[in-house]
């Protein structure tokens, strides 16, 4: 699950990124918004591939429309006031960031939990 972790990882930054920085660039956005549509095809595809009996799997296929959503708004409306976009960028990163790497986090110890209760049994 180590992909889950390193999406949020370099979510958090570019979300810091875009909210810290006094004045973003166009091509920031186009980064961030390129970042949304990358994650969003991969949330989605790994969605698909996991079982479904895994809890949550449904949650990470949305969590993939919505990366593609907001990726494919900020890409249509080019004119719009580039700070307030930035800022909702960022904070939409910053806070997915932190889901996918709490959520790998919660993939890898119930990985440890199943081959701990296996040693066991």
């Amino acid at each position: 699950m180590w992909p889950v972790g390193l999406e949020g990882v370099v979510s958090v930054v570019l979300g810091l990124l875009a909210v810290v920085w006094p004045f973003v660039s166009r091509e920031l956005i186009y980064v961030i918004a390129g970042w949304g549509i990358v994650t969003g095809i991969l949330e989605i595809a790994f969605a698909l591939r996991v079982s479904s009996r895994t809890a949550g799997h449904w949650l990470l296929g949305t969590a993939g429309v919505c990366s593609l959503s907001l990726a494919l708004l900020v890409l249509v409306l080019p004119h719009a006031d580039i700070r307030p976009v930035a800022t909702a960028l960022g904070v939409y990163a910053l806070l997915f960031g932190v889901v996918m790497f709490l959520a790998a986090l919660g993939f890898r110890q119930r990985r440890v939990a199943i081959r701990v209760r296996a040693a066991g049994a």
